[in-house]
């Protein structure tokens, strides 16, 4: 579990301490912890590019429509 985030990195990466009582360890040394993204943003990425893909094809089709 994680009890202190000291800070981020140069890589992105989170340094902390942390406990672990399955190991027995109180505060354990310095580790780095890269963050993963929620799998939320992953679908809000996807939503945005499939409304901008549609976006470009409706002003496509309207070009075509109006001689463009």
């Amino acid at each position: 579990m994680l009890i202190e985030a000291a800070g981020i990195n140069d890589y992105g990466a989170i340094v902390g301490r942390a406990s672990n009582s399955n190991l027995g360890i109180e505060w354990g040394h310095a580790f780095l912890l890269s963050p993963v993204p929620e799998p939320e943003t992953y679908a809000m990425l996807l939503a945005g590019l499939g409304l901008m893909g549609a976006m470009v094809r409706r002003r496509k089709v309207a070009g075509e429509r109006h001689g463009y």
